[in-house]
């Protein structure tokens, strides 16, 4: 049957709620959920009788309208139209309905396309002679409804913490056992409400003899901790376009007025973080520090797999190379267990025109994986590893890489997180220039050993730090511009100035780009949000520059690491700073002759494929940063480093607020004049001269630069 449209639901629910209110069955606080209750009441009655309906779903109001035709699908479609809507009045007392503000978002619930469905039963070997399946986070049931095509529909198991999503997925199971020609089963004992991460008595309830040789599913990505915009914004408008100084103003003022707002918030606040440190505690491993739920439930799925099965959880890709979660995926890897990491662009193949989104309430740019874990006695010598697919059938089309537990070792010496090498050529060649070159810091040794003498710093916090700040239009005299991230680009410290645009609910602060007028003056400087008191600041006496570094980016940019030499300034968490490694004299003076040498390694084509190699986030972490293999000084001839410091010149000394670094460089005198073509010729020099000092061969150079395109 033709599953309904998000607008015909709405409108037949709309009529149901107004139904219920008549009859007195809602009020203004339940209305939504007591009319997805009514619906299912309804569909259980109609097509799986009264008895069925009053053990799954208890008593209740119902409702005359179906809402949608009775087939499972159908019943997760109309599920879907409705976990974002809530009941509302108008002005007229009449039943409205009106979108739930970042109702999935908070929910981590993002409903799995049937490919991406299919791919994980795959992955976990799912069929007739699967002994018994779960998913501890089933939401409406898409996996066990999948699953209930390959294997009996007494085997499959389900946990989930709504209700609402309980008696969907039960539903749903029933009505797809009925059109199969058997009875409707009783599902209450193998489909229950409990929280999977800590619920052990329903885990000691739900598991048969022998255990779970199957646990698939898509577990919720949210992290424990309150999102504080989603969660304010949705429910006073006031909020939206705050930043995080005007957010804390405001709940000031709640606070101080006795809000109901405010103590709705403080109680929730203090529910998720005292659920955050219960997460912590049981999983360590995986929920240390910010917590994220899918973290947790792929170490629940690890913990929970007998030794002859297998698990296969649609998670972030982060996880494979997150500093809190690559000591659980290096444990993984090391023991044989890590199965196979396959990971995805959500952009689909949209990129070539082709579908849209995986997840469309979710950025294009993330990306997911398909992770299989294997139980003990499954365990194997390899990992299988699949990056940027588009599509499940790109497997059919390219094999998996095959990577040994000594080569993911190699690839990420200090974390062992999986790298992510896009073919075969990739990973050889990222490992050839990992065996030859030494890491940013190599953190195998007893203590930390440099290759430059340079310590990585984040001055100020955006938000924890707020309090410190002054408006930039209000500053005192003595006080210094805070740079963000958004205000450089490579060998670049003027790229933009900050522009507040008070509609954006998550991002007020835009960048707006320094024109080339601007940037042909060399007393020009960009326009920050805030300034810091200078009685606050620390700087390296004598030093006039730094290294600064774009915190924000993104494997899929133009480029990745995004460094520029930065005049003394304030710098914000989003702009961390290379600064020298210690005060004295002799430190001071290695920071100065080496350091112009890593800014142009930093910014080499050659290193930024590299990191694109190590980044699936969009944080440049430090983790990320010092498992770089760099050109350690000593390999610089006089000559090269020369040619180096020219290029430098020619790239960063356009305004007289780095003639100090001019001066380093050994290139004093006035500002270069601004030129996009020279400096566009002037970056392709230093990208040939890393190449060359890299010893790329030709092939590899293009094997390299092939990766470098702008994707919209």
């Amino acid at each position: 049957m033709h599953t309904p449209s998000a607008a015909t639901t709405h409108r037949a629910f709309a009529a149901l709620l107004r139904d219920l209110r008549t009859e007195g069955g809602s009020d203004q606080r339940t209305l939504a959920n007591d009319g997805v209750r009514a619906w299912l009441r309804a569909l259980a009655d109609q097509q799986l009788g009264d008895a069925w309906r009053r053990r799954h779903l208890g008593e209740g109001p119902s409702a005359q309208v179906a809402l949608c035709p009775p087939t499972p699908g159908d019943v997760q479609a109309t599920y879907a139209h409705l976990i974002g809507l809530e009941g509302a009045n108008d002005d007229a007392g009449d039943i409205v309905l009106r979108p739930r503000p970042f109702a999935r978002q908070q929910a981590g619930a993002y409903y799995t396309p049937p490919a991406l469905i299919d791919l994980l039963l795959d992955q976990a070997g799912v069929g007739p002679a699967t002994r018994a399946l779960i998913d501890p986070a089933c939401g409406a049931g898409a996996f066990l409804l999948a699953a209930a095509e390959r294997m009996p529909v007494e085997r499959l198991y389900g946990i989930d913490i709504d209700p609402l999503a309980v008696a969907c997925t039960r539903v749903a199971l029933a009505l797809k056992c009925q059109q199969s020609g058997v009875a409707p089963p009783d599902l209450t004992q193998r489909i229950v409400c409990a929280d999977a991460l800590l619920d052990d008595d329903a885990w000691a309830r739900l598991t048969p003899a022998g255990g779970f040789d199957a646990i698939v599913g898509n577990p919720p990505w949210e992290r424990a901790k309150l999102q504080q915009v989603e969660w304010l914004a949705a429910r006073d408008p006031a909020f939206h376009g705050l930043d995080s100084a005007g957010r804390k103003k405001r709940l000031a003022q709640l606070a101080a007025t006795g809000s109901p707002l405010w103590h709705a918030f403080a109680t929730e606040r203090q529910r998720r973080a005292d659920y955050a440190a219960t997460l912590r505690a049981r999983y360590p491993h995986t929920c240390a520090s910010d917590a994220n739920l899918y973290a947790g439930f792929a170490a629940l799925a690890a913990d929970r797999l007998p030794p002859d099965g297998h698990a296969a959880l649609l998670v972030p890709s982060g996880i494979a190379t997150d500093r809190r979660t690559s000591g659980f995926v290096r444990r993984l890897a090391a023991t044989g267990r890590l199965a196979s990491f396959l990971d995805f662009e959500n952009r689909g193949r949209a990129r070539s025109g082709g579908a849209h989104r995986f997840f469309p309430e979710v950025d294009s740019r993330f990306r997911f994986a398909c992770l299989t874990l294997s139980g003990q006695e499954k365990a194997g010598q390899r990992t299988r590893l699949a990056f940027a697919l588009g599509d499940p059938g790109d497997l059919a089309a390219e094999r998996p890489l095959a990577l040994s537990r000594r080569a993911l070792a190699t690839l990420n010496p200090a974390t062992g997180g999986l790298p992510m090498p896009r073919s075969r050529q990739d990973a050889a060649l990222a490992l050839r220039l990992h065996r030859r070159w030494p890491p940013l810091v190599d953190r195998r040794c007893d203590a930390p050993c440099p290759t430059f003498p340079v310590r990585y710093r984040r001055m100020f916090d955006l938000t924890n730090d707020a309090h410190r700040f002054q408006p930039w239009s209000d500053a005192d005299p003595d006080a210094w511009p805070l740079y963000e991230g958004k205000m450089v680009q490579a060998f670049d410290h003027r790229a933009a100035s900050i522009e507040i645009h008070p509609g954006n609910l998550k991002r007020p602060a835009q960048p707006r780009r320094t024109s080339d007028a601007e940037h042909a003056d060399p007393t020009f400087r960009p326009t920050p949000r805030f300034a810091v008191p200078g009685d606050q600041m620390r700087w390296p006496e004598g030093l006039h520059w730094a290294i600064g570094l774009k915190h924000v980016t993104s494997p899929s940019n133009a480029r990745t690491v995004i460094a520029a030499a930065v005049p003394r300034c304030a710098a914000a968490n989003s702009l961390p700073l290379l600064l020298p490694a210690a005060e004295d004299d002799e430190t001071l003076a290695a920071y100065r002759r080496a350091a112009p040498l890593l800014l142009a390694n930093l910014n080499a084509q050659v290193l930024d494929w590299l990191a694109r190699g190590k980044l699936q986030g969009q944080n440049l972490n430090l983790y990320i940063l010092e498992q770089l293999p760099v050109i350690p000084p000593h390999a610089y001839t006089s000559e090269t480093a020369a040619t180096v410091r020219h290029e430098l010149k020619l790239l960063c000394h356009t305004s007289h607020d780095l003639d100090g670094f001019a001066h380093d460089l050994g290139h004093p005198g006035p500002p270069v004049d601004w030129s996009p073509e020279r400096r566009a010729r002037a970056r392709s020099r230093l990208d040939a001269l890393y190449a060359r000092l890299y010893s790329l061969t030709r092939n590899q150079c293009s094997q390299i630069t092939n990766h470098f395109h702008v994707r919209c």
